[in-house]
């Protein structure tokens, strides 16, 4: 056994939750990347890494924004480096936002919660930006916004969960 039995679900949860988005959101015939390692260095954790490159995070979503998230159009509609990082921050955040509308999109939610739950970090790469969403204490403490990256395509996730 490599850690706690606290974290077994949580990570096979969001390890699969990743990637089935891959399979049923990335609309490319390339195969996806996905790894499990534990880390033993300056500070011990657990990380999951998707990556694949199909369309990104607010490419896929956008389509549906103005039928079943009008709020979110609002803001969101207009493709633009902002309007992508937001949307992608809105994802990560609240959940419950998918191409589709109604009851999915509760793959980044139950994320989310167990982010909450285990003060972890969830980096999400785009196409030239990259988001850090830092967990403590029970509440996202901050996410950091990296720009004018080298263009990558798709989306590529790692989240981290600490062990200390």
């Amino acid at each position: 056994q490599l850690t706690s039995e606290d974290y077994e679900i949580p990570v096979s949860t969001i390890f699969g939750e990743l990637i089935s988005n891959v399979f049923e959101h990335s609309k490319i015939t390339l195969p996806g990347f996905a790894g499990l390692q534990k880390y033993a260095g300056r500070r011990k954790h657990i990380q999951a890494v998707v990556s694949d490159s199909g369309a990104g995070i607010a490419k896929t979503l956008r389509p549906a924004l103005r039928e079943h998230y009008p709020s979110l159009y609002k803001i969101y509609g207009q493709r633009s480096l902002q309007s992508d990082i937001g949307l992608v921050k809105e994802a990560i955040k609240q959940g419950r936002i998918s191409r589709y509308g109604g009851a999915r999109g509760l793959g980044f939610e139950i994320n989310r919660v167990h982010a909450v739950k285990f003060n972890a970090r969830i980096s999400v790469r785009q196409e030239t930006f990259c988001l850090d969403f830092i967990y403590e204490e029970g509440e996202l403490l901050e996410i950091r916004e990296q720009t004018g990256l080298s263009k990558l395509l798709g989306t590529h996730i790692c989240f981290d969960f600490y062990l200390d």
